[in-house]
């Protein structure tokens, strides 16, 4: 990378980045908000033009940002304030690696206990997110989070180990082209035993409460399913597919057919079979760079919930890798 004074030419190398992205990673010592800001402010040009940070990056490109003397006053700012960050035991670092189940140049897939939250937020102690940025730092990675999983939701998560692996994938996860797979215990048997859910959903109040609802001015959502097994009426096993990406999407169309998943407090009627914990589990996933046969292990509740309902692991498992070769070939 050339540059002239305050001012960057962007590479090849930097190719297709967004401008805030690329600020982040060439200025570790300053805080991604601290360059939203000096973005809308007008303190960072590119190609002498105002910029939101959004902006993708093309060879030739010139970026200008602030004096070093301003850019050095911002991140003593940034250290003032980092006693206030949350500090990662190594324990906890620990507890993350214990989790990698496939880890290559370009990826990182975890099995992600049910509990721990993907990224931080208000009141949340402990992340995926936060996790790997510390282990990343102790093997001079920067792992980013591909896509995220409910709290309560367990199981096969990626993350990028790479910038370009980062772009790569993130557009495959936006064009459709990684295939996910669930597996859910549901409250009933709904019927067909297999068949294609399209019920737009958004967010809404229901009961006083903020959530999903299935809305006809919402998102377009569609969600594929198979019962793998089922006890009667009382409970069954579902393969869920989504093909689109919506907040709570499985959880609102379960309980939408009248087949709440057994667990879900906030959509369904919680507790069932002696089971309080959300019965939803990300088994795995499919695309290329990928892995093969790559499964998550089911959470302690759920293995659990298998063995008093009198259903085999091993068979079942053994059902839902013909059930997702079938899945994919459809």
């Amino acid at each position: 990378m050339s540059q002239t004074e305050n001012t960057y030419i962007i590479q090849e190398s930097a190719e297709g980045m967004r401008l805030d992205r690329w600020l982040c990673k060439q200025f570790t010592n300053i805080p991604y908000i601290a360059w939203v800001k000096l973005c809308r402010k007008g303190s960072v040009r590119l190609n002498g033009k105002r910029v939101k940070g959004g902006e993708h990056l093309k060879i030739g490109d010139q970026v200008r940002v602030p004096p070093t003397h301003f850019l050095n006053t911002v991140s003593e700012e940034k250290k003032n304030k980092s006693k206030q960050k949350k500090i990662v035991s190594q324990k906890d670092i620990d507890l993350f690696q214990s989790l990698i189940i496939h880890e290559d140049d370009n990826l990182l897939c975890i099995n992600k206990p049910s509990g721990l939250a993907s990224q931080g937020g208000t009141n949340i102690k402990k992340s995926v997110d936060a996790l790997a940025v510390a282990l990343g730092a102790q093997k001079n990675i920067h792992p980013k989070l591909l896509h995220r999983l409910d709290r309560d939701t367990s199981g096969f998560l990626m993350l990028a180990k790479n910038d370009q692996t980062a772009r790569k994938m993130g557009k495959k996860l936006k064009e459709g082209q990684i295939e996910k797979f669930y597996v859910a215990f549901l409250k009933g048997v709904p019927h067909p035993l297999q068949s294609r859910i399209i019920a737009p959903i958004e967010k809404g109040i229901s009961n006083d409460k903020e959530k999903m609802i299935v809305s006809e001015s919402g998102k377009k959502t569609v969600t594929d399913y198979d019962i793998i097994e089922h006890l009667g009426k009382r409970v069954s096993v579902a393969l869920l597919a989504p093909q689109t990406g919506r907040t709570h999407q499985l959880r609102v169309h379960m309980a939408y057919l009248g087949t709440p998943i057994i667990g879900d407090f906030k959509y369904g009627e919680g507790e069932y079979l002696n089971c309080d914990c959300l019965c939803l589990h990300a088994y795995t996933a499919k695309a290329p760079g990928i892995p093969k046969n790559i499964r998550c292990s089911f959470p302690p509740h759920m293995k659990k919930a298998l063995s008093e309902l009198g259903i085999n692991e091993k068979e079942l498992t053994e059902v839902l890798r013909k059930r997702i070769d079938a899945f994919s070939k459809a």
